[in-house]
């Protein structure tokens, strides 16, 4: 019996022991882990463009839909008119005919002897081809101020016949081109053919969104601030 006491004791003693050496391995210290991560950089905002810019953008995208329109109803075919490339075209911000104002402007372009641009009638849906000849303008002003070309036509136009929308006799009543900028009135006017140019304007054509009776004149244009 003393034996087998003598013997349990150790066998508690051994157990012990390795009790207490599994509790040190498992409090022991562990090698610290790095840091999870630092807090991610966050990517820069965007740099949002100059109204230059956008207007340049919807502009060249405005561009290619009236290139394909023109190109669909064969426009450049049919008036025999704007042909080749012209020599500038800048972005629009606003059409005014007499009382009557283009809220989606497309580009302007500039050829030897006129600009033509696309006017959307705001009371009804559709799109006007103007083509304005240099020599049909009248009191034609380019403005670096107000960053328009303002002129008349002396002659009713027939895609604007409703009573009142312009009247050529009327003072108050211009055709307006708004430019996006001081820079594009400028350019206009370096190209030596339209406002700001030496020496008149030329061309045979005849300005259309078309008229309905007159003669054409040569008119010199003007550069004004």
């Amino acid at each position: 019996a003393e034996a087998t006491a003598k013997r349990d004791a150790a066998m508690d003693a051994k157990i012990a022991a390795v009790l207490a050496a599994a509790g040190e391995k498992k409090t022991g210290t562990r090698a610290r882990q790095p840091a999870a991560s630092m807090k991610r950089q966050r990517p820069p905002k965007p740099v949002r463009p100059s109204l230059s810019e956008q207007l340049a953008s919807i502009g060249a995208s405005a561009g290619s839909i009236t290139d394909e329109i023109r190109k669909t109803h064969k426009l450049d075919d049919h008036h025999g008119t704007a042909s080749g490339k012209p020599l500038l075209r800048v972005p629009a911000r606003a059409f005014t005919v007499g009382k009557l104002e283009c809220r989606y402007p497309s580009p302007v372009q500039f050829f030897a002897d006129q600009c033509t641009y696309i006017f959307n009638h705001p009371h009804e849906s559709k799109q006007i081809t103007m083509e304005m000849y240099y020599r049909d303008m009248r009191q034609a002003v380019l403005s670096e101020g107000t960053r328009s070309l303002r002129f008349k036509i002396d002659h009713l136009l027939d895609k604007f016949t409703t009573p009142g929308d312009y009247n050529p006799h009327d003072r108050n009543h211009y055709i307006t081109i708004g430019l996006a900028s001081v820079a594009d009135a400028r350019a206009v006017a370096a190209l030596g053919r339209v406002p700001g140019a030496s020496g008149s304007a030329s061309g045979n054509g005849r300005s259309a969104a078309s008229m309905l009776s007159g003669s054409a004149s040569t008119g010199r244009l003007g550069l004004s601030s």
